[in-house]
């Protein structure tokens, strides 16, 4: 049946609607539905009782069972002491139909009561869940989980009640963290959030609130740690103020007040040094400070400030230098050459350009080369970038007075030919490559400069030009490619870093112009079967990288 009035289907025979309390139609008549099925209902009386008007078995003129209705004798009966019997009246219904319909008011008026107490009850029901939803959306989620309680006494399996409850103790689980974060208690706060995704592990909310809470936190470390700093550079304590503002750039690279405070108080203890005329110390300082920082500011301080203080006698610093690399027994060197020449041969002209890398490992006694090898790579290509030499490599192996070969990894072989020191450049002489005699015109930079992170004087020379002998030698043992001994209109300018503590040789460059080449055009002309070959305008520049003065042991070729 269908409720003429909310319009919800329940089930027929009842009198009234379930759910608004409206009195049933009957949908064939349109006539109000009156249906009782002997149930005592609120306000019907009991079977067998007398109740409003209807009186007990056998009371108020309803006769016993077995005895006359209507106060008259039993049928067929004589009735004692009255007058003759008369013919039966014609019975009246009045009464009795008065009688049913009041009981059929009465009874429907209990069943109206039980379906209005059910209404009743549904009202209640939607009316604690609305305000459980609206608290809810306010943010009020004690006031809503009470709500939905309530509605949960009205119908205690209800989802929505029940969903609601559940989210608004989450509601207030993230209200709480929230809280915490505000406080500052970050650690619970993250605590918090973290119990919570161990039940809502995809709730967003959450893991908002515990990055923020992360970030939160950080930053209040950040603040702190820069109070910590800030403390100890205005009270002078500037070690201390460098460790703690490297304790915040290593929780905030970027942060430029820990960078200003460093370079603050890396300058006040330079001028600290230089105040006490203590310039090496000074210069230690400013390098670690630029180490550090990469602030320029700390190289400007050594080249204008620091430096021009340190900077010794030209002939103090190369015989320092000297001293120090006759003293060493053992040596490891990086060797990088590089050449340029010109070869003509009738109408063809070749721009040519070579590479030789090589690594170098000595022991020394008394000065002397005792064992040495040297590995090497090198190619030789035109400007087109065809290759004469393409990526050719070789090993040699000295051994008091004996020199061994190994080109292409042939295996080891003594060679006794009379140009052991032409090894494309890669042999060191007995001195270790740095003999202050064959110098002149040197001098030393007024500043400093950082070279493989090390702090160094930076000293010019040149090749004495009369000394043939020696500047043929030298170029034989750095070229190594048919260099004639006529070395008259060579020059050789040398560039050398030496460290300012120790002196210490860290770098030579030398470049080698107007070379003598006719043996190498000779050298051509024989292989080509020509005599027109021609080699000029030859250049060579190489570098000597001094890697290590430890100790090496035994150099053998079984090492390699």
């Amino acid at each position: 049946m269908i409720c003429n009035v909310c319009g919800k289907e329940f089930q027929d025979g009842n009198a009234f609607c379930p759910y608004c309390g409206s009195q049933a139609v009957n949908p064939q008549s349109g006539q109000p539905q009156m249906q009782y099925q002997g149930s005592q209902q609120y306000g019907a009386p009991q079977q067998g009782q007398g109740g409003y008007g209807m009186p007990q078995q056998g009371g108020f003129g309803m006769p016993q069972q077995g005895q006359p209705q209507y106060g008259g004798p039993a049928y067929g009966q004589q009735f004692y002491g009255g007058p003759a019997p008369q013919p039966p009246k014609k019975k009246s219904h009045k009464g009795v139909i008065i009688a049913i319909i009041l009981v059929i008011v009465l009874a429907g008026g209990g069943v109206g009561g039980y379906f209005g107490y059910k209404w009743y009850r549904n009202n209640c029901l939607e009316n604690a869940l609305a305000d459980g939803e609206k608290q809810y959306k306010d943010g009020n989620y004690d006031k809503a989980i009470s709500y939905y309680k309530e509605a949960l006494e009205y119908d205690e399996e209800n989802k929505q009640a029940l969903d609601g409850i559940k989210k608004s103790e989450l509601g207030n689980a993230l209200a709480d963290a929230k809280e915490l974060v505000e406080k500052g208690s970050f650690d619970e706060a993250i605590a918090a959030y973290d119990a919570i995704l161990e039940d809502y592990p995809d709730n967003e909310d959450a893991k908002t609130g515990k990055s923020d809470a992360k970030k939160a936190k950080l930053e209040a470390q950040i603040a702190a740690d820069l109070e910590t700093a800030n403390g100890y550079l205005d009270s002078g304590d500037y070690e201390n103020a460098i460790t703690a503002y490297q304790t915040v750039l290593a929780e905030d690279s970027g942060n430029e007040e820990a960078t200003n405070g460093i370079i603050t108080a890396y300058n006040a203890i330079i001028d600290a040094d230089i105040a006490n005329e203590d310039y090496e110390t000074a210069m230690e300082d400013a390098q670690k400070a630029l180490n550090d920082t990469g602030d320029e500011s700390f190289q400007a301080r050594m080249d204008d400030e620091i430096s021009p203080k340190l900077i010794p006698d030209v002939d103090d610093a190369l015989d320092a230098a000297d001293d120090y690399i006759m003293a060493a027994t053992s040596l490891t060197a990086t060797i990088d050459n590089t050449f340029e020449f010109t070869v003509s041969q009738g109408s063809d002209t070749y721009y040519l350009t070579g590479e030789l890398s090589a690594s170098f490992k000595s022991t020394y006694e008394n000065d002397k080369a005792v064992q040495s090898f040297t590995s090497a790579d090198y190619y030789i290509k035109d400007d087109d970038g065809d290759y004469f030499i393409n990526n050719h490599s070789y090993e040699v192996y000295y051994d008091n007075g004996s020199y061994y070969s190994q080109y292409d990894n042939n295996g080891w072989e003594e060679d006794t030919s009379s140009g052991k020191y032409g090894y494309y450049g890669i042999m060191l002489s007995d001195g270790i490559l740095f003999d202050v005699s064959l110098l002149s015109n040197y001098e030393i930079a007024d500043t400093t400069f950082e070279i493989d992170g090390k702090q160094c004087f930076k000293i010019t020379a040149e090749y004495k030009a009369g000394d043939a002998e020696s500047l043929a030698e030298f170029a034989e043992y750095f070229y190594g490619t048919g260099i004639s001994n006529n070395v008259t209109s060579v020059t050789a300018t040398v560039t050398l870093y030496i460290e300012t503590e120790t002196f210490a040789p860290v770098r030579k460059e030398v470049e080698l112009d107007g070379l003598d080449m006719s043996q190498m055009a000779a050298d051509l002309n024989e292989a080509w079967s020509t005599d027109d070959a021609s080699v000029s305008d030859a250049k060579l520049t190489y570098v000597i990288t001094y890697d290590s003065y430890d100790d090496l042991g035994d150099v053998t070729p079984s090492d390699f």
